[in-house]
C-alpha cells in the first residue's frame, strides 16, 4: 500500500513517504467484536473456492450475483505479491468481462497506459516493453502478464467497440525523465503537431525537473520555489488547453484528450510531491487516493458513461474507509457513485509473499488469536468467499465491529508484532475472499 516499496528505482528519495500507521492497533490489543461466536454463521454462508477458484461455477456465479448492476468493481489484495490473490483477481476480471466490463484499471502509473493499452489492443508491443511500462516491480509478475495476455487474446475476438481497455490511474511517475514518462510523452505528442509549442513545453518541464532536483538535494522548499513550480505547471496547462483544437486536428480526439488529461496528471504528481516535501504524509495519502479516484472515473467516462470497469489495487486503496484522517480511493469513489461501486477485499492466514525487498519471498506469520484473520481461519482450510452484505446475526455484528486487519504492502516486514488496520470489514468491503495459505507471486525479469 505504501508507495516507496513499489517503485523500480529511486528517483526522488526525499519524496518517499513512510508507512502510514495512523489508527493502527497493536496485534495483541485489537478488538474482535462482541455478541457471540460468528464462526458457525460464517461457515454456513461461505462459498468454497476450492473448486477452480472463481473459474468454478459456484464461485463465478456467486461473484456475479453479488456484483449485480455495479459499474465500478474494486479488487483488493492484502499484500502486493501473493500469487493466489493475483490469480483470483484475474479470474474475477474474466468473469466480469462476460457481463460487459471492459475497463481494467491498475494502481500503476498513468505514464505506462499507452504502451500497455497498445499491447492489449493487439499492436506490436513486446512483453518486456509491457513489463517496463508497469513501472512498479510488484506488478512485474507472471500472474499480471497472464492477465494482460488474456486481454490481448480476448480482444482479437472482439469488435473494436467491445474491446477490453487497460489503463493506469496512479499519478505517480518514477520514470518522468525517461522516454516512457508522462512529461516526455506530452512533449513528443505536442511537438508532432506544433514544434514551437513542443519546444516551449520541453523548456518548462526541464525547468520543473531541475528545480525539483535542487529542492531534493538541498532538502529545502521555499515559498519562492513553490510559486515558481506552480507557475510553470499553470503555464503548461494554459498553453496546452489553448492549443486543443490544433491538437485534436493533428492527433485525433482520443490522443488529444489523453494529452490534455496527462497535463493534469503531471500537476497531480507534483502536488503530491509538495506534501511529501513538507513531511505531510497523511495529506499526501489522501491527495493521491483522491486523484486515483478521479483518474479512474476519467477513464470510465472516456470509454462511455455507462462503461463498466474493474480496478486492481491494494485493500488500503479500494476499501471504503476513513481512519485517523486517512481517506481511501474507495471512499472517494463510493461518495461519488454510491451503490455503483462494489468492493471485493482479500485476507490471508499464513504463508509467503513477494514484495520489493531483498528478503523476498517473505514469510507471513500465522494470525494471532482474536484477530479477524484468526477468526476466518476457523471457517475452514480452503479459500472461501463471503458476501458480507448478507451475513446475519453474530456474523453480521462481528463483521461490523471486529477490527484488526493485517494488510501488508510491498516492503520488508519488520520484526515484532504485526501491525493491524483498525477498520471493520463492513462497510470497508462488500465481499471478502480469505486464503488460508499463500504463496509468493512469480517475479519476471
Amino acid at each position: 500500500m505504501t508507495t516507496n516499496a513499489k517503485r523500480r528505482r529511486t528517483v526522488l528519495p526525499a519524496l518517499i513517504i513512510p508507512a502510514l500507521l495512523s489508527g493502527i492497533a497493536a496485534c495483541n490489543g485489537s478488538p474482535t467484536g462482541s455478541g457471540g461466536d460468528p464462526v458457525p454463521v460464517l461457515r454456513q454462508s461461505a462459498v468454497s473456492l476450492a473448486d477452480n477458484g472463481l473459474e468454478g461455477a459456484a464461485g463465478r456465479t456467486a461473484l456475479l450475483d453479488m456484483v449485480g448492476s455495479a459499474t465500478i468493481v474494486g479488487l483488493g489484495e492484502a499484500t502486493h505479491g501473493t500469487r493466489e490473490f493475483f490469480v483470483l483477481k484475474r479470474q474475477a476480471i474474466q468473469a466480469l468481462a462476460t457481463r460487459g466490463f471492459r475497463g481494467v484499471g491498475f494502481e500503476a502509473p498513468w505514464a505506462g497506459t499507452r504502451t500497455i493499452a497498445a499491447y492489449v489492443d493487439g499492436q506490436n508491443i513486446s512483453e518486456p516493453q509491457v513489463l517496463n511500462a508497469l513501472q512498479y516491480n510488484v506488478w512485474r509478475t507472471a500472474e499480471v502478464m497472464d492477465l494482460l495476455r488474456w486481454m490481448r487474446a480476448e480482444n482479437a475476438k472482439r469488435a473494436p467497440a467491445e474491446r477490453l481497455v487497460y489503463f493506469g490511474y496512479d499519478p505517480q511517475d518514477y520514470e518522468y525523465r525517461a522516454s516512457g514518462g508522462t512529461m516526455k510523452q506530452i512533449i513528443d505528442l505536442t511537438t508532432s503537431v506544433d514544434a514551437s509549442l513542443g519546444a516551449t513545453i520541453r523548456q518548462q518541464y526541464t525547468a520543473l525537473t531541475l528545480a525539483t532536483d535542487t529542492i531534493v538535494s538541498s532538502m529545502r522548499y521555499t515559498d519562492a520555489q513553490r510559486t515558481r513550480l506552480r507557475a510553470i505547471l499553470a503555464d503548461v496547462r494554459q498553453r496546452i488547453n489553448a492549443a486543443e483544437s490544433a491538437l485534436v486536428g493533428g492527433l485525433g480526439a482520443a490522443d488529444a484528450s489523453w494529452l490534455l488529461r496527462s497535463v493534469v496528471v503531471v500537476e497531480q504528481n507534483w502536488t503530491k510531491a509538495e506534501f511529501d516535501l513538507a513531511g505531510e504524509g497523511d495529506k499526501s495519502f489522501n491527495y493521491r487516493d483522491s486523484t486515483m479516484a478521479a483518474n479512474a472515473r476519467w477513464w470510465q467516462q472516456r470509454m462511455g458513461t455507462n462503461t463498466r470497469v474493474a480496478l486492481w489495487a491494494h485493500n488500503g486503496h479500494i476499501g471504503r474507509f476513513t481512519v485517523s484522517g486517512l481517506r481511501s480511493m474507495g471512499l472517494y469513489l463510493s461518495n461519488e457513485v454510491g451503490a455503483q461501486y462494489w468492493v471485493l477485499g482479500f485476507a490471508l492466514g499464513s504463508g509467503q509473499f513477494n514484495g520489493n525487498a531483498p528478503s523476498d519471498p517473505q514469510r507471513i506469520p500465522a494470525p494471532a488469536p482474536g484477530t479477524v484473520d484468526a477468526t476466518l481461519a476457523q471457517v475452514g482450510d480452503k479459500a472461501t468467499m463471503f458476501n458480507l452484505r448478507t451475513l446475519t446475526g453474530t456474523a453480521d455484528q462481528w463483521s461490523r465491529t471486529a477490527k484488526g486487519l493485517r494488510w501488508f504492502g510491498a516492503g520488508e516486514l519488520r520484526a515484532g508484532p504485526v501491525e493491524l488496520w483498525d477498520i471493520p470489514l463492513q462497510p470497508t468491503f462488500d465481499a471478502l475472499i480469505y486464503v488460508p495459505l499463500t504463496t509468493p507471486s512469480v517475479k519476471m525479469p
